[in-house]
Formats: structure tokens, C-alpha cells, sequence
């Protein structure tokens, strides 16, 4: 079975997911696909570690090293990002909320315009 097509991990980290189904599959070690990335070894370790994210560029350079879509890797570090989110004792931001704003209410509305048809999206500040 090709590494693409094995399960992700559900509680994996992106680094966890690189290391388990990319890299040990084909023998590679993180000072190998630095080097083939042409970035420094600490950070293929770091990522692997969970200690550094996986930017734009990585998710990039990943996909043309492993022939896998950048959205996968930047998908498997926004779950990431958001499971760390929702640990915290806060939770998630309530809906239509934002502390700049106070007390203050507003509406989100979609406005079409009926010579293009073109959609655009409206946030309006209610008293």
C-alpha cells in the first residue's frame, strides 16, 4: 500500500503523520529529506518533534518531495492548530462576538448586485 493512501492518524501531529507514513515507509531519516528540502536539519527534527509548524512553504516543498497536495499537509497542521485551540479553558470564541466590538451587536448579510450577479458579503454594526 503507498503512503498516500494509509489512514492518517487520528490524534497524530502533522510531524507524527510525516514521520509514520512518509518517511519510516521509505527509510528516510529527517537529516535526508532536510537536505533533499534544502532547509536545515533542526527543522524536519522540529516538525517531527511537534515543536515547529508546517508553514506554506514546508507544506510546498513537501508535496513536491512526497507528489502529495500542499492542502494535505496544511490540513493536518490547521487540525492541529485548532485541537490545541480547544483545549483551552476559554473554548472556542463565541458566534458574533469579538471583544473589540463590547456589547455591540452586528449582522452579516450577502448582498447581491443585480447587474453582475456578483455576490459580496456585508457585516453591518447594529446600535
Amino acid at each position: 500500500m503507498s503512503a498516500a493512501r494509509q489512514t492518517v492518524p487520528a490524534q497524530g501531529t502533522p510531524g507524527q503523520v510525516l514521520a509514520e507514513l512518509f518517511m519510516r515507509p521509505l527509510g528516510l531519516t529527517a537529516y535526508r529529506v532536510a537536505k533533499d528540502l534544502g532547509c536545515a536539519p533542526i527543522t524536519i527534527s522540529q516538525i517531527l518533534r511537534g515543536k515547529r509548524a508546517i508553514t506554506t512553504e514546508m507544506a510546498w516543498k513537501l508535496a513536491a518531495y512526497f507528489g502529495i497536495a500542499p492542502q494535505f499537509w496544511l490540513n493536518l497542521q490547521m487540525m492541529q492548530d485548532l485541537a490545541a485551540l480547544s483545549r483551552r479553558p476559554a473554548g472556542p470564541p463565541a458566534v458574533g462576538g469579538c471583544a473589540a466590538l463590547g456589547k455591540r451587536r452586528f449582522a452579516i448579510r450577502d448582498v447581491r448586485d443585480p447587474k453582475t450577479g456578483a455576490t459580496q458579503t456585508q457585516v453591518l454594526l447594529v446600535s
